[in-house]
């Protein structure tokens, strides 16, 4: 699994510094894992959440499409929080030379993890449920 993560960061362009530091650490899997994990809580937040999805007041496209920007905003708020750390920590060699930039692309990455992950949550819901079937319209 570890090997296909880093496969796609180098495909979307980490700097080789920055992916060989993400390797070494396993950081690579433990970010999508926070994707995945901030994804299913909007998921929850919005399908589970009394004035959510499944009710039919709150059943709209648009409403639905902020929960799911907001997700990708709240995952790139704190993947590229944590490596800003790792990077002025210096926990990240500050010689190799990554910089901010490198460090908001890495959080850029987990934000369409994220919203890929809430897709297809939601998707996987309106499938199952006679309730919220036509919540993502």
């Amino acid at each position: 699994m570890e090997y296909y993560l880093n496969r796609i960061y180098s495909w979307l362009s980490v700097s080789p510094n920055m992916l060989s530091h993400l390797t070494k650490n396993n950081l690579c899997l433990e970010f999508t894992i926070a994707a995945l994990l901030i994804a299913f809580f909007a998921f929850l937040f919005y399908y589970y959440f009394p004035t959510g999805g499944g009710h039919p007041r709150w059943n709209r496209p648009w409403i639905w499409s902020l929960v799911l920007v907001s997700t990708g905003f709240a995952t790139l708020a704190i993947i590229t929080s944590f490596t800003l750390y790792l990077w002025l920590s210096d926990k990240i060699s500050p010689n190799t030379g990554i910089s901010l930039y490198t460090c908001f692309k890495v959080g850029l990455i987990n934000l369409f993890w994220a919203m890929i992950f809430f897709i297809i949550f939601s998707f996987a819901l309106k499938w199952w449920s006679r309730n919220c079937a036509h919540s993502p319209c």
